[in-house]
């Protein structure tokens, strides 16, 4: 078990300190957020080599969907997905969002190494959670 574990658990933990409590946050295992049934965020990795991985972390941030053209918005009404400005109405500084992940990624690798067991069972709690 390494730090790809804290990738998923550190994007939700972060936006459930970020929107409001009224959210029913849910990690859908193992690389996509949902805010009260709608995604928020998605995250993609790649192992270019067996020793390096690549992690992209996607969240929809300051991007309103009644910003998306015409032509987009029933398809993304029926897919279900919402944004961080939708949510809490404000626009959120992207600098401040990717530095707070971060102390929660590191956070939690520091859990996992420290605390092996807790950590587990916390994020068998976040991968079964119900759709």
């Amino acid at each position: 078990m390494n730090c790809r574990c804290c990738r998923s658990p550190s994007v939700l933990e972060m936006l459930r300190e970020r929107l409001p409590a009224q959210q029913e946050m849910r990690l859908h295992w193992p690389n996509d957020v949902y805010a009260d049934g709608k995604k928020i965020s998605g995250i993609l990795l790649e192992s270019p080599t067996p020793r390096h991985v690549v992690i992209g972390i996607g969240i929809n941030v300051n991007n309103r969907l009644i910003d998306v053209p015409a032509e987009f918005q029933e398809d993304l009404k029926t897919r279900h997905v919402t944004s961080m400005i939708d949510i809490v109405g404000t626009e959120t500084d992207h600098a401040e969002l990717v530095r707070h992940f971060l102390q929660q990624f590191y956070a939690n690798i520091e859990r996992l190494a420290t605390d092996r067991e807790r950590f587990l069972d916390d994020l068998i709690a976040l991968r079964f959670s119900p759709e």
